[in-house]
């Protein structure tokens, strides 16, 4: 129900988008309804997946997680292309259509694992109490810093480059290079996670992304340096999809009410 509601979501902002004349539209459309569609799908599907893997549980986090990297390429690539044949109007339906299509198939595909005997799902009460722990805390802290500067990049990368001198089509490649990044790189991380830890590899992509804007993106100003930003972003800055989940949803050693609040807990990234 969750999937469906946010796929409905998704193609009503992209409808709403190629119909809009005022920017509060624009606001309403992609701001809030396809932030609103986009959290209830990505959020549900990195959380399902987990469930259904006894071992290299990040792994078979990271190769989901994957494809932001595979559909991101296809999608900056092929939307560049589309506003330059069809205008903005018509590319917006056209994604729509294909998020119809391709989303419609997942949501009858994908499905929960529940124990043995449970028919149907309990939504939990939700404790307010367990905000006064510090694990909550940091977690969430984790979660909005990460969460916060991989979106930053991603939706910015393109838009930087236009700004340092580059043309639309080298900033279109140059999120196609994160995108690859991506691709190949949660994959990586998940199968590292899986062997030296979810929270050293945690830790160590997270510092690695700090020290990446700091001493390359800052001095980033040619297409071949944005580039090679781009690629290392992309592998490192999306380490948050692959082991947060995996490591406090479905590991032996978290602790029972991690397990029980996860969703609650992840529902502060939006």
């Amino acid at each position: 129900m969750t999937l469906a509601l946010g796929v409905f979501l998704e193609i009503a902002a992209l409808l709403g988008a190629s119909w809009s004349t005022e920017i509060w539209q624009l606001y309403l459309s992609q701001g809030v309804c396809f932030g609103w569609g986009l959290g209830m799908q990505y959020l549900s599907t990195t959380y399902l997946i987990p469930q259904w893997v006894e071992k290299h549980r990040s792994l078979a986090a990271g190769i989901c997680t994957a494809g932001t990297g595979t559909g991101g390429i296809i999608y900056s690539l092929a939307t560049h292309a589309m506003l330059a044949r069809f205008g903005i109007p018509w590319s917006y339906r056209i994604l729509a259509i294909v998020q119809l299509v391709v989303n419609a198939i997942c949501v009858l595909v994908i499905r929960d694992r529940r124990p043995q005997g449970v028919r149907a799902y309990q939504m939990p009460k939700i404790n307010f109490r367990l905000y006064l722990r510090y694990e909550i805390w940091l977690f969430i802290g984790w979660s909005f810093f990460s969460v916060m500067g991989f979106m930053v990049i991603w939706f910015s990368l393109a838009t930087y480059g236009r700004s340092v001198g580059l043309t639309s089509t080298q900033g279109s490649i140059v999120t196609a290079v994160m995108n690859i990044g991506q691709m190949f790189g949660r994959p990586t991380v998940g199968l590292l996670s899986d062997r030296i830890g979810r929270i050293n590899m945690a830790s160590f992509a997270t510092c690695v992304s700090g020290l990446l804007c700091l001493l390359l993106w800052v001095f980033a100003r040619t297409y071949a340096s944005l580039t090679i930003f781009a690629l290392f972003a992309g592998i490192f800055f999306g380490t948050f999809w692959t082991v947060s989940l995996p490591m406090l949803t479905i590991d032996r050693w978290s602790a029972p009410w991690v397990r029980k609040w996860s969703a609650w807990m992840t529902s502060n990234q939006v």
